[in-house]
């Protein structure tokens, strides 16, 4: 994704949109973020922490975008209903947990 205020490209950062450039930042809806942890290698049984998730989610979405995760998600969706069912539960409560807020 490009920064709509300067055209540069954005980082994926905390659960954000991040402009290293301009500084513009906007919020990753936690779907977006799902669809990209669903495109990711890691696995349920893997028992990612949260860093690990918030890096692959990150490093995938700024990789792929958007478009490309939910075409991917949606391709195993037609090959595969179930599964793609499955793994989309664990990376939606997955993505919930990892991108929590902190608690003080």
């Amino acid at each position: 994704m490009n920064c709509p205020s300067c055209g540069e490209p954005m980082l994926v950062i905390g659960g954000r949109f991040t402009c290293l450039t301009c500084g513009w930042v906007t919020t990753v809806d936690p779907t977006v973020l799902a669809e990209a942890l669903f495109c990711t290698d890691l696995q349920p049984l893997d028992y990612p922490n949260g860093s690990g998730v918030r890096f692959a989610t990150s490093d995938t979405l700024t990789e792929l975008g958007e478009a490309e995760c939910s075409a991917r998600l949606a391709q195993a969706a037609g090959d595969h209903p179930e599964a793609t069912a499955e793994r989309m539960v664990w990376a939606l409560f997955t993505v919930r947990w990892a991108f929590a807020p902190a608690r003080v």
